[in-house]
């Protein structure tokens, strides 16, 4: 069943419904009668805000609007003044919902027209605009919930701070003294000296000498002039020695540039390489015309010449005797400074040669032809292949001979 046909069956709830109407159009009646009233009189409308609940504060506000000098409006009667209040009364259910549209309008407007009680005043003919109330802004009371917290203590860190209040002292003002003037001489500057070292590290100086004396020794054989250079020597830290060994290491040889070491011998031994260069100015000797293979030289085959030879090949020649009665074993060009491997003495066998093998023993002896496979000079050892392809190895008896002993 429907709710209107619940109240029309009902008695009671027909007889409130028409109550409600009638108080209804009522207060609508007086609210539009106070509205003209307020404007007849030159008096302001107060509406009575959404959330107002007080109704004789909107009266009493009304009174003070009300209350202007009597230049401005005249005071309206008791009469009305007691209706007023009553018709307030009786239609502040009714207005509320009409505030809340007037109320949406109003803010539209004009945002400074609502005062601190959530009112709205609209001025009426010939009144002055009333100056805005001061906005107080909606301000949430504090929690006073206390919410228990836990620290966890780093025991680690609380052990190893020891941490004490220092007080801030003022800075203390310093007086500026005033400049002096500073004469500068550069002529009488001191040159910094680089520092001496300790006594307890190895002097440089002292390896180098010691190289250059060993130098000198192994030099001491040598055709011509010897020039001998050791580099500076830079011990970085080496412990101080008393015995100082400088030998060669293995495989140099003093020609040109080269190496060679000093040791220490002593409680804390160390072992360091210097740089050194070996020059020897001598005179050596070049083909004084194009010498053919198998050629014999003699004294005028040669052209003596001066230099420094350790920019040659170490097998130059530097002695006439090297190279007179000698077999070239190749060609030779004419100016080509001679060296010993390319030549062979009269007396020795060469590669490619061929020999007569000599057998012997007691009562008998053999003989058979072949071919040197190396060079060797007399009373060195060769090796021959036999015609019948054997290799044997025998001595050098002189440049056509090779013997075997059985």
């Amino acid at each position: 069943m429907s709710r209107s046909a619940q109240r029309a069956s009902n008695p009671k709830a027909r007889v409130a419904a028409t109550l409600a109407r009638r108080t209804l159009g009522a207060s609508l009646f007086m609210g539009v009668a106070l509205v003209a009233h307020a404007q007849q009189g030159d008096g302001p409308i107060v509406i009575p805000g959404n959330a107002e609940t007080n109704p004789a504060a909107a009266a009493d506000m009304a009174q003070k609007l009300n209350a202007a000098p009597a230049a401005a409006s005249r005071p309206p009667a008791p009469a009305m003044q007691s209706g007023y209040r009553a018709a307030t009364k009786a239609a502040d259910a009714a207005m509320r919902n009409a505030a809340l549209e007037l109320d949406a309008r109003a803010d539209a407007a004009d945002d400074s027209m609502n005062d601190a009680s959530g009112m709205i005043v609209i001025p009426g003919p010939g009144e002055a605009k009333p100056a805005p109330a001061l906005q107080k802004a909606p301000v949430a009371s504090a929690s006073r919930d206390v919410m228990p917290v836990v620290v966890n203590r780093d025991d680690g860190i609380a052990r190893n701070t020891n941490a004490k209040p220092v007080a801030a002292s003022p800075a203390t003002p310093v007086a500026a003294s005033p400049m002096r003037r500073v004469s500068f001489n550069p002529s009488n500057a001191a040159v910094p000296q680089a520092p001496a070292a300790p006594a307890t590290m190895q002097d440089g100086e002292s390896i180098r000498v010691a190289a250059f004396n060993f130098l000198q020794q192994q030099a001491a054989g040598l055709p011509g002039k010897v020039e001998i250079t050791v580099t500076p020597v830079f011990p970085r830290g080496l412990a101080a020695c008393s015995a100082l060994d400088p030998f060669m290491p293995t495989g140099a040889r003093l020609w040109g540039r080269m190496t060679v070491g000093v040791r220490c011998v002593g409680e804390r031994p160390w072992t360091l390489y210097v740089q050194a260069r070996v020059s020897i100015n001598a005179t050596f000797y070049t083909a004084a015309r194009a010498i053919a293979p198998g050629e014999v030289l003699s004294n005028a085959d040669l052209v003596a010449r001066d230099g420094d030879i350790t920019a040659m090949p170490q097998a130059i020649v530097t002695d006439p005797a090297q190279a007179v009665g000698a077999v070239a074993l190749s060609r030779v060009p004419a100016g080509l400074p001679l060296r010993t491997d390319m030549l062979r003495a009269a007396s020795s066998v060469a590669i490619g040669q061929s020999v007569h093998v000599v057998a012997g023993g007691s009562g008998f002896s053999i003989s058979a032809e072949g071919t040197a496979m190396n060079n060797a000079a007399p009373g060195q050892q060769v090796r021959v292949k036999t015609a019948a392809g054997q290799i044997i190895t025998g001595i050098v008896k002189d440049s056509q001979t090779v013997e075997i002993a059985l």
